[in-house]
């Protein structure tokens, strides 16, 4: 039994894909407010935005919870990249703001996709 839903969980991820992950995340610093993102848009540090790999698409809207204190944002993927090597997200201030203090820095997360933009 065990095995069939090992093997059921399996075929699950291969025909609906990534769907959440586990990483760190860290803010966009104040300086980048304003300027252009890879996807054309301004960069507003209050808005709910992140920058993300491209395993996600822009406009796609992504549930971020801080695994230390369970608070979860709903942010929305207009950048590329990271500025720090492994991290997996960037958020915008504001976003970062609304599950953790900014003193932390770098905090763990779960990252669960909620849509796909077209």
């Amino acid at each position: 039994m065990y095995i069939k839903i090992l093997i059921f969980a399996f075929l699950l991820i291969c025909v609906y894909g990534f769907t959440q992950v586990t990483g760190t995340a860290t803010y966009y610093s104040m300086q980048h407010h304003g300027r252009k993102t890879a996807s054309g848009e301004v960069y507003d540090m209050n808005a709910l935005t992140c920058a993300a790999d491209s395993k996600f698409k822009f406009g796609d809207l992504l549930e971020i919870t801080n695994l230390t204190n369970g608070k979860s944002v709903v942010v929305r993927v207009n950048d590329r990249g990271g500025a720090i090597k492994n991290n997996k997200i960037d958020l915008s201030l504001a976003a970062f703001k609304s599950i953790a203090k900014l003193s932390v820095g770098i905090i763990k997360v779960n990252i669960r996709k909620l849509t796909e933009h077209e």
